[in-house]
């Protein structure tokens, strides 16, 4: 499962060129800003479906109903990661600016599920981004953040 990710946009990788994937968890912070910015959507099945193919992520809880429910045990399909984090990453553009972020890290903490309204917020504060996405029931689903 695809739950976190920290990305560093240093300059862009050349073909057949050799790179380093370093992982670590730095730490673990709780956090109760303020949103600058909302950002409500429902990411339905053509979505998931689209996003599946795009990523070439073939993981059937996010496109096959019957096998989330009776494999996975969700009652509906569930909402890709990388696609919230995609979708928080959207937000921050329309608000600061396309590209504006150097460096983009982001957690799920939670499943989003399918048909359900997700609320993304976004708060900046002196080149530091927060980003974080709450499920209809107010569970936070992911949360996330940058540095412009």
């Amino acid at each position: 499962m695809w739950a976190s990710s920290k990305v560093a946009f240093v300059r862009p990788i050349a073909l057949n060129e050799t790179i380093e994937r370093v992982s670590g968890v730095l730490s673990i912070t709780e956090k109760q800003p303020g949103w600058d910015a909302h950002r409500a959507i429902s990411p339905g099945e053509p979505l998931l479906f689209r996003f599946s193919a795009l990523t070439f992520n073939s993981h059937r809880m996010h496109y096959d109903l019957a096998y989330s429910a009776r494999v996975e045990g969700y009652r509906e399909l569930v909402v890709h990661g990388p696609l919230i984090a995609t979708l928080l990453l959207r937000l921050a553009a329309q608000q600061l600016g396309d590209n504006c972020l150097k460096m983009f890290d982001f957690c799920g903490v939670s499943p989003a599920i399918c048909g359900e309204m997700l609320q993304l917020v976004m708060h900046s504060n002196s080149g530091v981004v927060e980003l974080s996405a709450y499920a209809s029931d107010g569970r936070e689903v992911m949360h996330g953040g940058g540095s412009i």
